[in-house]
């Protein structure tokens, strides 16, 4: 049976709720069940799907061992990259002499460096590492994702409304924008929409002319007319013209 790094976690998770961590580092015990789990498992993540004992195949570090996380770039020999975290002394060891380079990997830099989840979700290195936990292994690796930069042409049937603000329909704005409070800028000649709880949506300010537009997914985003005409075909209504 294959094992994924959930089944990692959940055996670090164990130790901890078991009371292990007060006697000993998660994974250094060789009598230790379920420090042999968790180095099991490490070995079966690391490419060794026929291991059936991390004791036996003696990959169980010693009590007295410890090593500080630290988080490497990896060169395999395949010429793959991959970002791999090390606990204990034995894994920095395996970490060290694979591959053709290695760096380590600042904290700063993890906190900036961002991670793909399967192409359409994005997170950090930083965060990446604290959902790990304790436990060690490959973090990431490096190649094309679906969701990063380029072009994208929107999809179809997924109609956006909108409304334009005229210099007065402010009761239509603000019906429009619930749950975002707008209400007219000091100078009474634009329109606040406000950031509001609960949301990544930003504040934003609409001019004359300017149009409000809601996303098929509930966002709030403004833009001038032209370029509004220029991305959307759009419904035509009557109104007064300036002669």
């Amino acid at each position: 049976m294959s094992v994924t790094k959930n089944d990692l976690y959940a055996a670090y998770a164990k130790h901890t709720k078991d009371g292990l961590d007060e006697l000993h580092e998660p994974g250094s015990d060789p009598d230790c069940a379920v420090c042999d789990r968790i180095n099991l498992i490490s070995l079966q993540l690391d490419g060794h799907p026929d291991a059936t004992s991390a004791v036996q195949l003696d990959m169980v570090e010693k009590p007295t061992q410890k090593a500080i996380p630290t988080v490497w770039e990896v060169e395999e020999d395949d010429g793959s990259v991959s970002i791999i975290r090390t606990v204990t002394h034995r894994q920095e060891q395996s970490a060290l002499v694979r591959g053709k380079q290695r760096r380590k990997i600042s904290s700063s830099e993890a906190r900036r460096l961002g991670i793909s989840i399967e192409g359409t979700k994005a997170t950090t290195l930083d965060q990446a590492i604290k959902q790990m936990g304790r436990a060690g292994g490959t973090i990431a690796t490096w190649g094309e994702v679906e969701l990063a930069k380029g072009t994208a042409l929107r999809k179809q049937s997924q109609a956006d409304q909108y409304v334009q603000f005229d210099g007065v329909n402010l009761s239509a704005i603000q019906r429009f924008a619930d749950p975002a409070n707008a209400h007219f800028t000091k100078k009474h000649d634009k329109i606040q929409v406000d950031a509001f709880a609960g949301s990544k949506q930003p504040s934003f300010s609409l001019e004359v002319g300017d149009i409000l537009i809601r996303l098929a997914t509930g966002r709030l985003l403004a833009l001038p007319q032209q370029d509004f005409e220029a991305l959307y075909d759009y419904d035509s209504q009557t109104g007064w013209t300036l002669a």
